[in-house]
């Protein structure tokens, strides 16, 4: 296979991306101290606002953009005095835990002289793009392709074909790799051709390119 262009999932094969009860509740805290909110009226408008996003996504994969979700929280609080920036930037620094896996740099930096990299991602924001950067890794990507830009997640075809064209690539140049089957299936109904590969053994992947 004659690939050119390499397409990586991000969560959970570059980087350890944990969203859970305890990081949003860190978010919480600090969003509530800085604006004056209660908050549990924080927690019940933030409730109420992702089990529409979460209702409608499963109906659409369509992504919504962590502003478009911190909008309706401020709508539900009626609390328009807020810069949506400024509280969009707390939950979006502070709701996740973020962490390069310990052997994704050095792969990358080896694979990046052979073979142009991309990223496509579900994620409402771009903290990755701090993380990658924070890392030395950023600029080793051609481009970042991500679900809130596009408006639709993976396995949505949209993301793929929005990606190859971002990068200028064609399907039998290309190779999308994650750790997720659904994520596969989606590249599959495109024409993409894909792998499924996890953190562990990501690191077999150098003998592709050799």
């Amino acid at each position: 296979m004659a690939v050119q262009h390499l397409f990586m999932d991000y969560g959970g094969l570059i980087a350890d991306y944990q969203f859970n009860q305890q990081t949003l509740e860190r978010a919480h805290t600090l969003a509530s101290a800085e604006f004056k909110i209660s908050i549990g009226d924080l927690r019940k408008a933030h409730n109420k606002e992702i089990k529409a996003y979460l209702d409608h996504r499963k109906k659409t994969l369509e992504e919504w953009s962590l502003e478009y979700i911190m909008g309706g929280i401020l709508c539900t609080l009626n609390r328009e005095d807020i810069s949506l920036n400024n509280i969009s930037t707390i939950y979006r620094n502070n709701d996740h835990d973020e962490d390069i896996y310990p052997q994704i740099p050095e792969l990358l930096r080896r694979l990046q002289p052979k073979i142009q990299l991309h990223i496509i991602s579900n994620l409402p924001h771009n903290s990755l793009k701090l993380t990658l950067s924070n890392a030395g890794l950023l600029h080793l990507f051609e481009t970042i392709t991500l679900s809130y830009q596009v408006g639709y997640r993976k396995p949505h075809p949209s993301i793929y074909q929005y990606a190859l064209k971002k990068a200028k690539a064609e399907n039998k140049y290309s190779l999308f790799i994650s750790h997720d089957l659904i994520d596969l299936q989606g590249a599959e109904g495109i024409g993409l051709p894909n792998l499924l590969i996890f953190p562990e053994n990501i690191l077999n992947l150098e003998e592709m390119f050799l």
